[in-house]
């Protein structure tokens, strides 16, 4: 359950080494790393007036595309 939870927010690569590593997630370290800010033109507008199940699956499939894209680099 624990890989599946971290499978939602990095690589499979990068849950790997955290599972073989079996340190405490909860312990602080230092490490480098990109953060990336991204903003859907016109998204605003859309979630006002569209139905809120348009907004979650536009939200959805934003965060498909963006998670192939970041993983595929090794983010």
């Amino acid at each position: 359950r624990e890989r599946d939870n971290l499978s939602r927010y990095f690589s499979a690569n990068l849950v790997d080494e955290l599972a073989e590593a079996d340190a405490s997630l909860t312990a602080t370290r230092r490490q480098d790393a990109a953060v990336l800010f991204a903003d859907m033109r016109g998204f605003t507008a859309l979630s006002a007036e569209a139905p809120p199940e348009d907004v979650i699956e536009t939200l959805r499939q934003f965060h498909r595309r963006t998670e192939a894209a970041v993983f595929a680099h090794d983010g």
